[in-house]
């Protein structure tokens, strides 16, 4: 009786009913049986021990019966509430109530987005003797210039990882890191737009699509805080100068601000 739900409960009413029949008070378990015989309002009297015994017996098990399988019941308390008084290694903690749990979200850590692997030989071939240094960046170390952080950036974007785009940057409209990061998503063209939080989405897939193909990058000039540079594909280039801000974990990120963006034609620019 003692063990699964409504054991604890059920184990109690027993204890009381056999105090009960040994002669002793149970004023609690009187009030919960009503010491009234079935079909009639006369009181039970202790001349008539074997009937009271029976209906004892039988209340105390209804009683059980109730708490131990309407459980999951509107009968019972929540799960939450069993585990805070139920015994280690009881029913409240076996598998069945850990499905319950976690069906419930309980005791399951949500998984966060996960980056993808860097390319090192793309890395090391887009930045040259600057490659070891933007690997280490992109490993988590902090940037030791601005342009640095630019370099790891472009490499983030050609590998399509919205996390680390989402981490070295700060945005006053998006405080969030994993709404900054779901947005890059949908830029990178790794999932499509939320209607509800980007419309169509047109605009970010479309600047998405352009910049898939990017060929090569160069640093036009690094002044203080803020870095010119440019990003090519083969039909276009993204011209911009960004400003940065020191960082604790990162060492710079983009600050949301920039002097100027332009994305051209390449052959508009030659001419």
């Amino acid at each position: 009786v003692g063990a699964g739900a409504g054991g604890l409960p059920g184990g109690l009413l027993v204890a009381m009913a056999m105090r009960r029949e040994a002669g002793r008070p149970t004023p609690v378990l009187d009030a919960a049986l009503g010491r009234y015989r079935w079909g009639r309002l006369s009181p039970i009297r202790a001349a008539t021990p074997a009937p009271r015994l029976g209906c004892t017996l039988v209340a105390c098990a209804a009683a059980w019966a109730v708490l131990r399988l309407g459980c999951d019941e509107a009968f019972a308390p929540s799960l939450a509430a069993r585990t805070l008084w139920l015994p280690s290694g009881s029913a409240a903690h076996g598998p069945r109530a850990a499905a319950a749990m976690k069906a419930k979200g309980f005791g399951e850590k949500k998984k966060g987005r996960a980056r993808p692997k860097v390319n090192k030989a793309q890395v090391l071939a887009d930045h040259g003797e600057k490659g070891e240094e933007i690997l280490n960046i992109l490993a988590g170390n902090p940037a030791k210039k601005p342009e640095d952080m630019v370099r790891a950036r472009y490499s983030s974007f050609r590998n399509k990882d919205p996390v680390f785009m989402a981490r070295t940057e700060i945005s006053e409209d998006i405080p969030s890191v994993k709404q900054r990061a779901d947005d890059w998503a949908v830029t990178l063209l790794l999932e499509p737009p939320d209607e509800k939080l980007h419309g169509s989405g047109s605009t970010g897939t479309l600047y998405g699509k352009e910049l898939e193909k990017l060929v090569r990058m160069e640093i036009v000039e690094a002044d203080g805080l803020e870095v010119e540079w440019k990003f090519f594909t083969d039909e276009k280039c993204l011209h911009e100068r960004s400003v940065f801000v020191e960082d604790e974990k990162w060492g710079y990120v983009y600050s949301g601000e920039s002097k100027f963006s332009n994305f051209d034609w390449l052959e508009e620019k030659e001419e």
